[in-house]
């Protein structure tokens, strides 16, 4: 009988225990036989990009950090003690002996700019700076002066080297006028700034680092990030890099930055730029970087800002054929406007009243400046003047070169209310009868240029074939004040109006070119 029970009661328990564990089992996972085996990795380090600025300090016959220094011109030893260091047509200075040294363990590319001068600065326009380098006889132009050096320790050739030795000088220009008298250059300073250089290998190749720029530059691929950089506070001063052909939608820019297009292509509605400081141009070696767009508000809509072009095309191609709609290819209101090179241009697809440059105005209060120094300007249209404004609106176009194309009819070169001064440009109409619209109580002062139009019937046959003329059949207008005053020889290709031509100019006959000259 005890043994009856015992094995009964050890039933019990048996069958108790099994209950607890598969309640102590639910909600868990079970644990699988597991082992582990590892090897270890060499050291991970990371590269060092240091790059060192330095100069030859004769007083210590050695090489010193130029870092956080200004330097100044070398007189001649020849110089009498004390004399004072003015600039004046012919002459030429001299830094200090400087170095550029790779003290890192990557390799990189530099990029030197002058930056720093003190005193009248203006003077720097008649200046032309030149590096020779490693003792070179021969110098070459200090801007855009790029290179790359060699890691520290690493074998280094005459073509990839690991530091350069520089001389900069400054030349004053024998052509500079007598508006640089009477100023003084004290000092300059320079700005050595270096990024990754394609050297290094990783597991695939050498081109990891191909979009590295330097740290001014921020390189750009999308234009979602576009966006994202220039919402950032931190974008002013930056160079925006594209490096990819990107679409968008209306784009703001209210930072102080500039948009380097290296070759790409930009399609967007437009760039509305509000209140600030932009540069755009092209640093590609084909210069085939493009901004275009198919809306009437233009490639560029600028308000109440500075904008300065230097190069690459823009494009307006607005569609709204057979219908008199509104196009430009840049606006500048109340803003500063200075290209400096580049394409513009309407394409034929484009309605009526197409402007390359339009001013527009909504205040007599707002000014609006706008200087030409190059590029090529092309308008296909009808009323596709080149540049142009409000009714109101207060405009001062002074254009000092470019070539400029109308094929419209009444494409003029220029037709604002202000002050318009061409001190030189190539005009060329195929469509026009004139060069110039010029409003009551505005002024147009020729100074020199060419300028070629085709001969279209007129109302008054007494001033048939002038090219600058009075008002005649609706098409050209002179109500304001029009006067070749040459500095240098205007041409044109018909015979001007002789109460337009300033007092001691002449106009010769015409001559085996087929143009007329004026000049004093």
């Amino acid at each position: 009988m005890k043994t009856n029970k015992s094995s009964k009661r050890a039933s019990l328990l048996s069958i108790c225990a099994i209950t607890i564990c598969a309640v102590m089992l639910i909600g868990t996972t079970f644990a699988w036989f597991t082992d582990t085996a590892s090897t270890a990795v060499n050291t991970i380090q990371s590269g060092t990009l240091d790059l060192v600025l330095e100069m030859w300090d004769s007083a210590e016959g050695k090489w010193v950090s130029a870092e956080g220094k200004t330097l100044s011109f070398i007189k001649s030893a020849d110089a009498p003690a004390g004399e004072e260091l003015l600039w004046e047509p012919g002459c030429t200075y001299v830094l200090p002996e400087l170095r550029i040294r790779n003290n890192g363990k990557l390799a990189l590319k530099y990029k030197v700019t002058v930056n720093g001068a003190t005193g009248d600065t203006k003077l720097l326009e008649a200046i032309d700076f030149t590096v020779k380098k490693n003792g070179a006889n021969e110098g070459e132009k200090l801007e855009g002066w790029e290179g790359h050096l060699l890691p520290t320790g690493t074998p280094a050739t005459d073509s990839e080297p690991n530091v350069i030795q520089f001389a900069i000088s400054g030349h004053m220009k024998e052509a500079a006028g007598n508006e640089y008298q009477g100023l003084t250059l004290n000092g300059i300073g320079l700005t050595v700034v270096a990024t990754q250089y394609t050297y290094e290998y990783d597991s695939n190749d050498n081109q990891y680092d191909k979009f590295a720029d330097y740290p001014e530059i921020q390189p750009i691929t999308s234009a979602d990030q576009l966006k994202e950089v220039l919402a950032n506070d931190d974008v002013d001063g930056k160079t925006l890099k594209l490096y990819d052909d990107i679409t968008a939608d209306d784009l703001e820019i209210t930072k102080d930055v500039a948009l380097d297009l290296n070759g790409n292509t930009m399609d967007t509605s437009r760039i509305q730029v509000n209140g600030s400081t932009i540069v755009i141009g092209d640093s590609s070696e084909n210069g085939d970087g493009k901004i275009m767009t198919s809306d009437s508000y233009g490639v560029i809509n600028a308000v109440n800002s500075d904008v300065t072009i230097t190069g690459g095309s823009f494009v307006s191609s607005y569609d709204k054929t057979g219908s008199s709609g509104y196009a430009s290819v840049i606006q500048a209101r109340n803003s500063n406007l200075t290209i400096d090179g580049g394409h513009f241009e309407n394409t034929e697809s484009v309605g009526g009243y197409n402007y390359i440059i339009k001013a527009p105005s909504y205040s007599k209060t707002e000014k609006t400046t706008i200087t030409i120094n190059g590029g090529e300007f092309v308008s296909h249209r009808d009323y596709g003047y080149i540049v142009t404004g409000d009714s109101d609106a207060n405009v001062d176009v002074t254009i000092n070169d470019g070539k400029f194309k109308t094929e419209g009819r009444n494409s003029y070169l220029t037709n604002v209310k202000g002050s318009v001064i061409v001190n030189n440009c190539e005009f060329t109409a195929t469509g026009n009868n004139a060069v110039f619209n010029i409003p009551a109580d505005s002024t147009v002062t020729v100074k020199g240029g060419t300028f070629s139009v085709n001969e279209n019937s007129y109302t008054d046959t007494s001033l048939a074939g002038l090219i600058f003329h009075r008002k005649t059949n609706g098409w050209t207008s002179v109500y304001g004040t029009l006067l070749v005053d040459p500095i240098t020889a205007v041409k044109v290709n018909q015979p001007t109006y002789s109460g337009f031509i300033a007092a001691g100019a002449t106009q010769s006959a015409k001559g085996a070119d087929g143009f007329y000259t004026i000049s004093k």
